[in-house]
């Protein structure tokens, strides 16, 4: 009858040598030994729930964007988380004041917002839009096709809602892409912005297609006219409005698009204490305003004031970035002094829209 041998010694020791050296390759390996996994090495790690996700700390709390004559330091902190830390001040007596060539040629009604000076001392002008990027579309000088339609709903859960008319806009296009209407696919509707009833009866959604269904919306006097509307092939994008009898008056909207080069330049030139962060990237930070104040209003937006020249005009903006994705806009007004209210009402519903389409960052 066969019986069962044991393998020799110097076979077991062989055995050993292997099995020894495949643990300690094991241990040197990229991921591999005891530490690359802290839950094995803390079982109770294995069974432990991830915190729950926030902003980051020190982040300015979101706040609306604030108008007035009032002074102020060239570049203000953050507002204070607390809601009540900057309660908004009564409008001045110079919103109040009836003037016969504001926002639509009519008298200005207050819209209680208070913040911002821009002190009178000379300004680079707002740049003015590019030529149309496609030969052969729209003639340069021709203002853009525009087409009433529709009315845009404002429904904030627990405030008045109202509807204002719709303007499409025919815009330039740089390259074909798809998806291009004159008017919005679906009825516009905002559930966020608070629009007041003065606001309702004198402002209209200028709206402009970038492709694919999607598209730009600008809340503006009814009464302006469409300067000039261009999207070129990298997505950049540069929409003005002017005030009908005074050009002075323009609302600019400009979005960076995928020119890398512009967009961290623009976040350098537009953001306190982005410079070294743009610098490092290549692209030297050069003036891009005459700022006379800046705030940052929540996660990634700066609303700013600007030193202008020209007696009984202000200019103020709202300026937007995006970091991880390099992405960069903007919205740019330039008024009569009586017209504040309604500049006050196109940048916050700018601001608005900027905070729904940010990624907000989180904290690890």
């Amino acid at each position: 009858m066969p019986t069962s041998r044991l393998p020799s010694r110097p076979f077991r020791t062989a055995w050993a040598l292997v099995c020894a050296c495949t643990l300690l390759l094991a241990s040197c390996e990229p991921g591999g030994g005891p530490s690359a996994d802290p839950k094995a090495a803390n079982p109770s790690a294995a069974a432990s729930v991830e915190p729950a996700r926030t902003p980051q700390a020190g982040q300015p709390a979101e706040a609306p964007v604030q108008l007035s004559t009032g002074g102020g330091s060239a570049d203000a902190p953050p507002p204070s988380a607390s809601p009540a830390a900057a309660p908004p001040s009564p409008a001045s007596s110079q919103d109040n004041a009836p003037s016969p060539a504001d926002a639509n040629g009519q008298p200005s009604a207050a819209s209680g917002s208070a913040a911002h000076n821009p002190a009178a001392a000379s300004a680079p002008p707002v740049p003015e839009p590019p030529p149309p990027a496609a030969a052969g579309q729209r003639p340069p000088g021709k203002q853009p096709r525009t087409e009433k339609s529709g009315r845009a709903a404002f429904e904030p859960a627990g405030a008045a809602k109202f509807e204002v008319p719709v303007v499409c806009v025919q815009a330039d296009y740089g390259a074909d892409p798809e998806g291009i209407t004159l008017c919005p696919p679906a009825p516009l509707s905002f559930k966020k912005y608070k629009l007041t009833a003065h606001e309702a009866s004198r402002m209209a959604v200028y709206w402009m297609s970038t492709g694919y269904g999607r598209g730009i919306s600008v809340l503006a006097p009814g009464s302006w006219a469409v300067h000039d509307a261009v999207m070129g092939a990298n997505g950049s994008v540069s929409f003005m409005l002017q005030h009908p009898n005074d050009p002075e008056q323009r609302i600019v909207y400009s979005d960076s698009g995928a020119c890398q080069g512009c967009v961290i330049a623009n976040i350098g030139g537009f953001f306190p204490g982005m410079e070294a962060w743009a610098e490092q990237q290549g692209f030297p930070v050069e003036p891009v305003r005459d700022f006379a104040r800046r705030i940052p209003i929540g996660l990634d937006l700066l609303s700013y004031s600007l030193k202008i020249s020209k007696t009984g005009y202000e200019a103020h903006g709202v300026a937007s970035k995006e970091q991880p994705f390099y992405q960069f806009r903007l919205l740019e007004v330039n008024v009569k002094n009586g017209s504040r209210p309604l500049a006050t009402a196109a940048l916050n519903f700018f601001a608005d829209t900027e905070r729904q389409r940010i990624p907000q960052p989180m904290s690890p």
